[in-house]
């Protein structure tokens, strides 16, 4: 289950990295594979760095994080909703 998923910090400007969080937390009653984590970023959004590894399983009770570094090229990204 995602426990986050968003920006990593409140405040991020246009021409600035930022990274945007998945915290995954694993509340069954067994391990559970993670498989193609991918993200769609919104216009305004530029994808620098995808994670490079994911966690094979997450076991019961544990938490992963997994991390897409981003470029804010515009700041009406940052305001934008669906």
């Amino acid at each position: 289950m995602a426990q986050y998923f968003g920006f990593e910090n409140g405040a991020n400007r246009a021409g600035r990295p930022c990274s945007v969080l998945a915290l995954l937390e694993n509340e069954g009653g067994s391990a559970y594979a993670v498989e193609g984590a991918e993200i769609e970023l919104p216009p305004g959004l530029a994808l620098i760095r995808a994670p490079e590894t994911l966690p094979a399983t997450v076991d019961f009770g544990e938490q992963a994080t997994l991390r897409w570094d981003c470029l804010l090229y515009t700041s009406d990204a940052a305001d934008e909703e669906d």
